[in-house]
């Protein structure tokens, strides 16, 4: 008798395990999908909803090309620096390498990512975009030798947690919050993949 029912107890939990892994995967595609719009700061040029294809087409954070939460008039923005992130971040470094202007414009660019809206966290009355802390210590090994009120970056922070929770990166319409890689949804670069840990 319990060899008989064994196959179909297999088969039962086959299909619960199958089952269980597409909820999860339609869960996250939705979540990583999903765009807000803040109700502040350069607001007006980020979309809410769903990510969308940009028309017109952005002019810069072309790898959201496709598929993005802001419109090309906050690309317009970065390009000419008038941005409210740009202004307080890529403006405010002197003698920033190339690798620190890419990490720069990768984290300017993230409002346009399809996945903005799982970086976003609210709180009463106000939003956070929420990066992680490896990606700060990218920041600080990229942008150390980069000047900051006269004084290298490194001298001035020790830890990229440190230089990510510096006044250029809260001086924003919407601060950057500094989270653990593990456990926490974060902003890793453009290359984040884990959206739904």
């Amino acid at each position: 008798e319990t060899q008989k029912r064994a196959p179909q107890l297999m088969a039962t939990t086959r299909v619960w395990i199958v089952a269980l892994c597409l909820v999860v995967f339609v869960v996250c595609q939705c979540y990583a999908q999903q765009c807000v719009q803040p109700v502040r700061g350069d607001a007006h040029l980020l979309v809410s909803g769903n990510a969308t294809k940009p028309n017109p087409p952005l002019t810069e954070c072309l790898m959201y090309s496709e598929s993005a939460c802001c419109t090309a008039n906050y690309t317009q923005q970065m390009n000419m620096g008038t941005d409210d992130v740009s202004k307080n971040l890529l403006l405010n470094f002197v003698n920033e390498s190339p690798q620190c202007q890419n990490l720069l414009t990768e984290l300017t660019c993230a409002f346009c990512s399809p996945q903005s809206g799982s970086f976003l966290e609210t709180a009463p009355n106000d939003y956070y975009f929420s990066i992680c802390s490896s990606f700060c210590d990218s920041l600080l090994s990229a942008c150390g030798s980069a000047l900051l009120n006269n004084q290298s970056i490194s001298s001035q922070f020790s830890t990229g947690r440190d230089f990510c929770q510096s006044p250029p990166f809260w001086e924003v319409a919407i601060p950057y919050v500094v989270h653990d890689d593990y456990g926490q949804i974060c902003f890793n670069g453009t290359n984040t993949t884990r959206i739904c840990t």
